[in-house]
């Protein structure tokens, strides 16, 4: 969703610096989601009484496990991570021209799947530098299809007027541009991830990096 390669941007730019942080974001996440899929695969050897399962009860929980995971989750985790890494690419840009264009404009699709939460939000007006935007700024849920708008001029959104969403989950609020983070940081697979898989997740991609700059 970035809309360019890691290889393609050029060193120590701000392009290759937020590559290089949703990558790393992006390893780290796929580490978690793995360890928590084993994890709860792990979990269904025993049935809710605490006795061991048979194979074939334990492979038909296992599977119910894997569903929702690769089926139930892997779309919406693939949707989120083409818009953050998006949102993450507009932000670069944004920080750049916020000389010229200082203002930015919260802007929801407008059909009838827009969320209340979303629409709630839908036509603020705020400088770039204004704190909201550490935390609304898009995307702000799953398959969330929010964007903003880069203003040169505009009536600033009064702030008693602005009437925030009071059940927009927590786990969104945060600015994958500033931030760099494909994925939200307090993702649930986060909890309880031992350090130990997190510098794993790191190790491979600087072997992969390694590998793909050696070809």
């Amino acid at each position: 969703g970035y809309g360019q390669q890691l290889s393609e941007a050029d060193f120590n730019t701000p392009d290759y610096n937020m590559l290089r942080k949703l990558e790393e974001s992006v390893y780290q996440f796929a580490s978690a989601k793995n360890y928590a899929q084993l994890k709860a695969i792990s979990q269904q050897l025993l049935d809710e009484n605490g006795q061991l399962r048979t194979f074939e009860q334990f492979r038909t929980a296992a599977a119910v496990v894997n569903n929702e995971f690769v089926n139930t989750w892997l779309k919406a985790e693939y949707n989120y991570a083409v818009a953050s890494g998006t949102m993450a690419s507009r932000w670069v840009t944004i920080e750049a021209t916020k000389e010229i264009l200082p203002l930015l404009k919260y802007d929801t699709v407008g059909d009838d799947r827009v969320r209340p939460a979303h629409r709630e939000l839908d036509g603020i007006i705020l400088p770039v530098d204004d704190p909201f935007w550490d935390t609304y700024y898009p995307p702000n849920g799953w398959n969330c299809r929010c964007d903003v708008q880069q203003l040169d001029s505009g009536r600033i959104t009064p702030k008693d007027k602005i009437h925030l969403p009071e059940n927009m989950p927590d786990l969104f609020k945060y600015n994958a541009g500033k931030t760099g983070m494909a994925f939200p940081p307090d993702h649930p697979y986060y909890d309880g991830l031992p350090v130990e898989i997190k510098k794993q997740a790191i190790q491979l991609l600087k072997e992969n990096t390694k590998k793909s700059g050696s070809q």
